[in-house]
């Protein structure tokens, strides 16, 4: 998880629910994973392990509203 410069979490609309997202960005890259991936709350669980920075109740509070964005920097690495 070394490599990674920013955790972005949002929501996307489905219609009739929402899903929760997760965009890693390893600098010039980036993929998604979403709520309905096998070990997902193990995952949201170790990230704000081993990144401490990243707000507690980021998954909380991005469920309301409903059907909303809700887009969120969770995490920035540093650059020096």
């Amino acid at each position: 998880m070394n490599d990674i410069t920013e955790l972005n979490a949002f929501k996307s609309d489905l219609f009739t629910i929402d899903k929760i997202e997760i965009e890693i960005v390893c600098g010039n890259s980036a993929f998604t994973i979403s709520e309905d991936l096998p070990g997902w709350y193990l995952f949201v669980s170790k990230t704000k392990e081993v990144f401490p920075t990243i707000p507690k109740n980021w998954d909380s509070n991005i469920v309301q509203p409903p059907f909303a964005t809700n887009y969120i920097t969770i995490y920035t690495r540093q650059v020096n």
